[in-house]
């Protein structure tokens, strides 16, 4: 892909360029070394403020270690979340959480926030599987599952309200509204890269 990373990417053109890292972070040990080193950077979570109140402290110290130790609804720790997080900011640029009435968390990928492929069954206010008001402030997020075969259906979608989610991107510009990877503008130098590897 043969693009500054400020352009506004198309659904098509933002497919092919995370798939792209993807293949590159599974097959290119330098891709891998440079999002693991991103990943490592992540400390320790804790709480850090007091209130002077020991025991009310160390009850809420208490309380945030457990809650931490599985945040995620399919056991992730904080730390481990934190991790795919970064790992998301840097190959896809973006990654939506969602909060669960039980307290816990539901990490979304970005391939999975898509609008359907046939424009007719979108919302008169969607982009890139993004609702947006007036203001252009995200409403919704359309987010779609798998089909038989493990790939996205863009086909079938769910919106979910943003007052029940996190969305973390790594936007690069005033009003964008989709993150733009980490390593996008490294993408053709990570190529050729794999080239002369091989």
């Amino acid at each position: 892909i043969h693009q500054r990373e400020e352009k506004v990417l198309s659904e098509s053109e933002r497919t092919k360029l995370l798939s792209n890292l993807r293949n590159s972070f599974r097959n290119n040990i330098i891709t891998n070394a440079i999002v693991e080193t991103l990943q490592t950077n992540v400390g320790k979570c804790k709480v850090l403020s007091k209130t002077g109140d020991n025991q009310f402290d160390q009850s809420r110290d208490t309380v945030f270690k457990k809650w931490s130790r599985e945040i995620e609804i399919t056991g992730y720790n904080l730390g481990n979340v934190l991790k795919l997080i970064i790992q998301e900011l840097a190959l896809a640029g973006d990654c939506l959480i969602v909060l669960l009435k039980n307290g816990k968390i539901q990490l979304v990928p970005s391939e999975r926030i898509c609008s359907a492929m046939n424009p007719e069954e979108r919302k008169p206010d969607e982009i890139s599987g993004c609702r947006v008001n007036k203001f252009g402030a995200i409403t919704h997020f359309r987010v779609c599952g798998y089909d038989s075969n493990g790939n996205v259906d863009r086909e079938k979608g769910n919106y979910v309200t943003s007052r029940d989610a996190i969305f973390i991107r790594n936007q690069t510009r005033i009003g964008s509204i989709r993150g733009i990877p980490m390593l996008a503008p490294a993408m053709n130098a990570l190529q050729a890269i794999e080239e002369i590897h091989q």
